[in-house]
């Protein structure tokens, strides 16, 4: 369980109206495509690199597992806190920051949407 003043201080990085805290919010995050459930303490929005690097050394600070998560899509319950905690909602961060045809590379942001990504990549034959 993550107390209070860690709860305002998570909040003082992200803002307030990027915070679920709530129980029937809570249960949103506590399961992906898998057979997998468990609750996080509290839901972050992050919004940018700085966000994730604070949240992330705060979590440190106080031993509070960190569990990073996109759409919530995957198979296997990896974007389930097993152990509560801090769950980060990447999906605001969605910027495409590279295509590099030649070197058949992208650099994406982790809320990216697959299918936004591959109508950019294609709009470059890179699909």
């Amino acid at each position: 369980m993550i107390d209070g003043a860690v709860a305002e201080e998570i909040k003082g990085v992200v803002g307030k109206d990027n915070i679920i805290s709530s129980r029937a919010g809570l249960y949103t995050y506590g399961f992906d495509a898998s057979i997998h459930h468990s609750m996080p303490d509290i839901v972050a929005r992050v919004h940018n690199v700085e966000e994730v690097s604070k949240i992330v050394c705060l979590a440190y600070e106080h031993s509070i597992p960190v569990i990073a998560r996109g759409s919530g899509t995957a198979l296997s319950g990896q974007s389930v806190p097993i152990e509560g905690g801090i769950v980060l909602d990447m999906t605001p961060m969605k910027r495409i920051k590279e295509i590099r045809v030649e070197d058949l590379y992208c650099t994406v942001e982790p809320g990216i949407i697959y299918g936004k990504l591959n109508e950019e990549l294609a709009k470059k034959n890179f699909f």
